[in-house]
């Protein structure tokens, strides 16, 4: 016990030594409290708890308001009205649901069918490549790309693919803003069982294992050879050493052109298919065509009415997406022919960061407008209540974007970051993408070939 006691009291020294280095600490922190800031920070913070306090006896009566209508007959025949109204419409969408699923089943099996009788029998020079799992460029890219980055990993990789028919989901109305989501699940336990929005899942192709070999190959193409992300995540991941090549559906914007300088990264790309720019309407829609004025009119707020284009009746809905996107990069250069006037960010509606919503929305609406790719269009879209429109009388068909007929044609482009060595595995799937077998490749992924 005594050989401790040394011990213990120089804990108890070096213990009350530490006190002042706290007190110090203690007195900066109160000096710092009481700075000017800190003060009208919490003068404000008094000012709103005086003012709860005040209302909060008001708020208690509006509750025992309302406690009290809850408890009348009427409010409970509108409740259950209301939940009638709402499972009736409930069952309605489900049969709605499967009519459109097996609409947009037929159209888009068509157009796959046909792209399936343009495969390639053989690709002896792709086979000479000579890739494997561990050899194959990581590719990134748009949304729209994603079934050509696929389809090259599948016919490179000797793995057969096939088009997926994913249901759709949600709803094609919102949830009513007067309406709480406790109400709802009081009324209706499994309103939020499924999307409160209506969202139209892409068509996709997808390897498939068939055989023992594939069993594991194919996932992983699925999930990380062929998996892209988006066009701006697409454009990062390439500047940041994340891929090796972005297969995308525009060039750089200024804010990954302004990156890439940050990060002392030389971008080089070449465009490898084409592709084109399209205004989407409702099926129901009267209006088959549109000039470039028009549309830009729309957009710019001198048109507002489809009476003033050519037909259909009630106000124009103009949908856009979100800077970036691909889509939103080519309208604001084709449309808009370089990008928008500041008044343009304010008056026009926004749907949300996927490229499927502005066909949720047209779904829904059959007064809006909005604008995707092509490609996405005529092979993975999912909606049969949507189409594009033809710009200054020219449709965007494989022939007219071909020929560069269509007004709004645009490319493809592979990237890569300057420096790739030229034998490597990057740069010759580049060279052999731009030969015969690989355009064929890409009429057979369903884009129209550079050469």
């Amino acid at each position: 016990m005594r050989l401790l006691l040394p011990c213990l009291a120089t804990l108890a020294c070096a213990a009350a030594e530490g006190i002042p280095e706290t007190e110090r600490l203690n007195a900066a922190i109160a000096e710092l409290d009481a700075s000017p800031p800190a003060a009208a920070y919490r003068a404000l913070s008094r000012r709103i708890n005086d003012l709860e306090d005040g209302i909060k006896p008001q708020i208690k009566a509006l509750r025992s308001e309302q406690e009290q209508l809850e408890e009348t007959p009427a409010f409970q025949a509108y409740e259950r009205r209301r939940a009638e109204l709402d499972r009736q419409r409930l069952s309605g969408w489900d049969l709605e649901r499967q009519q459109m699923q097996e609409a947009a089943k037929r159209i888009y099996a068509a157009r796959h069918d046909e792209l399936r009788g343009l495969s390639a029998a053989a690709l002896p020079h792709g086979a000479a490549l000579g890739f494997d799992v561990l050899t194959y460029p990581r590719i990134d890219g748009s949304t729209s790309t994603s079934p050509l980055g696929l389809v090259l990993a599948c016919r490179l990789l000797d793995v057969p693919y096939s088009w997926l028919y994913p249901e759709l989901r949600g709803r094609p109305w919102r949830t009513n803003d007067l309406e709480s989501r406790y109400e709802l699940e009081r009324r209706i336990p499994d309103y939020w069982s499924k999307d409160a929005e209506l969202e139209l899942v892409e068509m996709r192709p997808l390897a498939t294992p068939e055989g023992r070999r594939n069993e594991r190959l194919a996932p992983l193409i699925n999930s990380r050879l062929a998996k892209h992300s988006s066009t701006h995540a697409g454009w990062v991941a390439l500047i940041e050493g994340r891929c090796d090549l972005n297969l995308t559906a525009r060039a750089p914007s200024a804010s990954e052109l302004q990156l890439a300088k940050e990060k002392g990264v030389t971008l080089r790309s070449e465009a490898v298919a084409r592709d084109a720019f399209v205004m989407l309407v409702h099926v129901t829609n009267p209006v088959r065509s549109l000039t470039r004025a028009q549309v830009r009119g729309i957009y710019e707020d001198r048109f507002t009415a489809w009476a003033q284009v050519g037909g259909g009746e009630g106000a124009i809905s103009a949908y856009r997406r979100q800077r970036d996107s691909g889509s939103r990069e080519l309208f604001d250069q084709l449309v808009l022919e370089g990008g928008p006037s500041p008044d343009l960010e304010r008056h026009r509606d926004l749907y949300g960061s996927i490229m499927g919503h502005p066909y949720s929305e047209l779904t829904m609406n059959r007064r809006g407008i909005g604008y995707s790719i092509w490609y996405y269009e005529r092979f993975m879209a999912g909606s049969p209540y949507t189409r594009p429109l033809a710009i200054d009388g020219i449709e965007p068909t494989t022939a007219s974007i071909a020929s560069g007929a269509y007004p709004w044609s645009t490319q493809v482009y592979l990237a890569w970051r300057d420096g790739e060595a030229e034998d490597g595995p990057a740069m010759r799937l580049k060279r052999w993408l731009l030969s015969s077998e690989g355009q064929a490749v890409v009429r057979e992924s369903g884009y129209v070939p550079v050469r």
